[in-house]
């Protein structure tokens, strides 16, 4: 997947995602030194394109691991990648104030 200009439309207009951290081009999430602790929550977020009745949007949370010595564990029974691209970042604290991560994702999640 591509991040394209419409891609970067969208993220910007929206309140959810504008002040993510972009990464153009993406990278594999294992190989960025910015993820090189353990995270107890990461939060993945689709950037597949939709259409809705606001224009254009991507369709968002789509699944969460934690991360680990280094791999990822599942924490809703789904799989995932430990090489998934990310094509953007943001942190933020949970509500018990542990730090975790927010990942704008293409389709190898």
């Amino acid at each position: 997947m591509e991040f394209t200009q419409e891609h970067l439309n969208i993220i910007k207009n929206d309140t959810r995602y504008r002040d993510f951290t972009l990464c153009n081009p993406a990278k594999p999430f294992c190989d960025m030194p910015e993820f090189g602790k353990d995270i107890a929550v990461v939060q993945l977020h689709s950037l597949q394109i939709f259409d809705c009745e606001q224009g254009k949007s991507i369709v968002g949370f789509c699944g969460c691991f934690e991360w680990k010595n280094h791999k990822a564990i599942a924490l809703d029974g789904d799989s995932y990648s430990e090489t998934v691209h990310v094509f953007g970042y943001h942190w933020f604290r949970s509500e018990d104030g542990t730090q975790c991560l927010d990942i704008l994702v293409g389709d190898d999640w």
